[in-house]
């Protein structure tokens, strides 16, 4: 995996990697088993942790496009 890391850095810019990392880490399904094993005595109604990150990530970074 070292090998690769590198290459990826040799090649990508360090905000386009950040973004691409992000986009793994914050995936819908991870973040989910994530607020259930964690959750304690929280609940969920409208507002999901997923979708709580995702707008936070909207609110933080500024959309390129």
């Amino acid at each position: 995996m070292e090998g690769l890391a590198q290459e990826l850095a040799a090649r990508m810019p360090l905000a386009d990697a950040v973004l691409l990392l992000w986009g793994w880490v914050a995936n819908e399904a991870f973040l989910d088993q994530l607020y259930e094993r964690h959750r304690g005595r929280g609940f969920t109604r409208v507002l999901t942790f997923s979708v709580l990150v995702h707008l936070l990530a909207d609110a933080l970074v500024p959309d390129q496009a």
